[in-house]
């Protein structure tokens, strides 16, 4: 009668079995791209308008809503003001951004160019 001899793995050798398993089962994952989607937000359980097109600039990548915000004004890392900031969007594909005109700039002490200081007053610049 034959006897069937039974091996097992040495401690080394499993153990390095066991790391090319690991390995070999990562590999293939670390080549895979990750998809990217766009946010997409479901708006059918928000009420009123003004609700839905706040989502819809915040998700179009606006960080702020167009508004008045209280803010803290700091020029070369000392605070000069605090008064609030009107934040608006200048075409429908331009990010919202803070609105100061040329006057709130020379008022900080902010040298501007020539074109700028004879600019209209109400009109945003972005320095």
């Amino acid at each position: 009668m034959a006897h069937k001899r039974i091996t097992t793995l040495a401690p080394k050798r499993l153990v390095k079995l066991i790391n090319g398993v690991i390995y070999f089962s990562a590999v293939p994952f670390s080549f895979s791209q990750m998809a990217m989607a766009e946010e997409q937000f479901n708006t059918s359980f928000i009420h009123g308008d003004d609700n839905i097109a706040q989502v819809a600039s915040l998700a179009s990548g606006d960080d702020i809503l167009p508004g008045k915000y209280p803010f803290d004004i700091y020029l070369n890392g000392q605070r000069i003001d605090h008064r609030e900031i009107e934040f608006k969007k200048e075409s429908k594909d331009s990010p919202v951004a803070p609105c100061l005109t040329a006057v709130d700039y020379q008022d900080y002490g902010v040298k501007l160019p020539g074109d700028l200081t004879t600019a209209g007053a109400a009109q945003c610049y972005a320095l």
